[in-house]
Order: structure tokens, then sequence, then C-alpha cells
């Protein structure tokens, strides 16, 4: 087992849509995949962000991970999974994904039925009827009525989290509430109180939707104070002075400032003030 605080080895700590968090070590030019030897199971999410950042003041790197969040119709956990099925139903040559998760005890495609016969037409014959298509499972839309040969994506996990580095284990921490409110694409770690423990700035937001999703945008720059054992407090908005619109896709620290780049927008820039918060 490699150590993930040794100084002689590579450590690489990748994320992504539909994907689990994976830990890679680079042993002499060879990068291991050592997952499990950090993560007590995968964890699978719709991974934006990830920073890296000593959060507890032990001498190592936390990591803070933004993710989908939790303002959606679209649910997942370790039992009832989000899927993506991809394969070229029709057979005209392009990959056709269905996205499909829990209600109840049953998995149901997500999309409207007229985005799919948009998306897969010849599926018109199997759908008739709104009434039909909603008892429909993805079963149903394959070739063959078999999701045994069809390559799939899973997703378990929502929120954006800490992930607390514990003597070379990975130990996941859920964000506040607050944090879930909208997709988290970026990611500032600053001790904006001057108390000598991290606190850190997420931002994000996700507008350019499909109308079944509607427009995650609740997320006006939040800020978290730490308390140094990786644990956060959410500050509001008229306290942080944060009022940040649109699609946040970069932010970094300069000086005193802290500017963040708004997808088809001005850039943003604050000042960071230190006083009560």
């Amino acid at each position: 087992m490699a150590d993930l605080n040794r100084a002689d080895l590579t450590t690489h700590i990748i994320v992504g849509e539909c994907a689990p968090i994976r830990v890679l070590i680079n042993h002499e030019g060879t990068f291991r995949d050592e997952t499990a030897e950090f993560l007590q199971h995968p964890i699978r999410g719709w991974w934006n962000r990830i920073v890296a950042s000593d959060l507890d003041n032990d001498g190592d790197l936390d990591f803070v991970v933004g993710n989908l969040g939790l303002n959606t119709h679209l649910k997942a956990d370790s039992n009832k999974p989000a899927r993506l099925y991809y394969t070229d139903i029709d057979q005209n040559g392009s990959v056709d994904p269905i996205l499909t998760y829990f209600i109840g005890e049953t998995s149901y495609p997500l999309y409207y039925l007229d985005d799919l016969i948009a998306q897969v037409p010849s599926l018109r014959k199997k759908i008739f009827y709104y009434k039909d298509y909603g008892a429909t499972t993805v079963e149903d839309l394959l070739p063959r009525n078999s999701v045994d040969d069809v390559p799939v994506l899973s997703v378990d996990k929502f929120e954006s989290v800490v992930l607390r580095n514990d003597g070379g284990k990975l130990h996941l921490i859920d964000l506040p509430t607050e944090a879930q409110f909208a997709p988290v694409f970026s990611i500032q770690v600053t001790d904006a109180n001057s108390d000598g423990f991290m606190d850190i700035i997420l931002t994000g937001n996700l507008t350019q939707t499909r109308v079944i999703f509607g427009r995650y945008d609740a997320n006006h720059g939040m800020l978290f104070l730490g308390d140094g054992n990786c644990g956060f407090k959410y500050v509001p908005q008229y306290r942080s002075g944060l009022n940040l619109r649109g699609d946040v896709r970069s932010s970094v620290a300069v000086d005193d400032l802290l500017v963040f780049g708004v997808n088809s927008d001005s850039v943003a820039v604050y000042r960071s003030v230190i006083g009560n918060r």
C-alpha cells in the first residue's frame, strides 16, 4: 500500500462526471489505481472540481470536491443510483444515451417522451401514448429488452463534499445543506476571517439546461467558515458580501482580490475586507 503523504510518490486524485473518485499513485513512471486503499468504497458522482488544501491544520492535504448538488428532482444513493445507459439503439451509427433514476422502487427514464422520440424515432413503434411511457423502463427501450450487454455509468452521490486526509485514509464529509443548492464548478480556499482556519468559497450554477431540469442558479457565491477540523458553516450573503450571478466557472485570489470568471458575462472582482463575519 502506498502512503498518500509520501513525498517520493506522486499522487493524482481524479474526479469527473458519472465517475468515481479515483486515487492514482505513480510508481516509477507507472500509475496504479489504488483507490481502494484510501476510500472505503467507490464514490460516483457528477464531480466538477477538486481542490487540495490543509483544512484541519495537521500538515497534510485534504480535498474539497464540487458536485451536482441536491436541488434537483434527479436523486441517487448507493441503493438507488442514477444510471446512464449508452448504446446505438436504432443502429444508425450514433450513440443514444438514456439517463434513468429511481421513483420509489423502480428505475425510469428521465427524459420526456418527445425528447426520446426525437433522439430515436424508431421507438415510436414501441410507445404510442404518454400514459404508456409512464410505465416504461429502460429494458423496454433497449434492443432485445436486455441491459446485460449495454454499457452503463452509475452515480450514487450528488452532494459536494470534503475528503479529510486522516493518516493516509480519506474520510468523506458532506458539506452543509447550503452547499448543495446548485452545482459547484469553482472552489476557492482562503482564510477569510483571519482566524487561522481555512475557509472555502463555492461558486458555480448551470443555466444552460433542458427544460425538464430547470436552471440550477441558486449559488450566489457561498462562503463557508472552517472550524479547523473540516467542519464548515455557511455565512449568509448579507454578511459575506458575495452577490454573484450566472455560471461561474473559475476563481483566483490575487493579493486581497477575489476574481471570478463567469460564462458569457463580465469578470466579477471582490476585495477581501477582514472584519467580523
